[in-house]
């Protein structure tokens, strides 16, 4: 089965990434969210994620553990479609 996803994003720490994932949720759609690993995703891991149209998205200024950045996006993105 197929799921029909709306925006897809991909946590990386980088910064000069001003793009935050608050800024760029739309309200009312059906997300895909890549959290990496410790340590972050590799470069090579970004640009394929890029390819395969996800946007690169911050959480924010401070380096999170992967649990909580999980909480976080999910968070974020509820609060999108609040």
């Amino acid at each position: 089965m197929e799921v029909k996803v709306d925006q897809k994003f991909i946590g990386f720490v980088d910064s000069a990434n001003p793009l935050h994932l608050k800024t760029l949720a739309q309200p009312n759609k059906k997300y895909l969210m890549l959290i990496g690993p410790e340590g972050d995703f590799s470069k090579e891991e970004l640009e394929l994620a890029i390819q395969n149209g996800f946007e690169k998205v911050s959480l924010g200024t401070n380096r999170l553990r992967t649990e909580t950045a999980g909480l976080l996006a999910v968070q974020v993105l509820a609060l999108a479609n609040a």
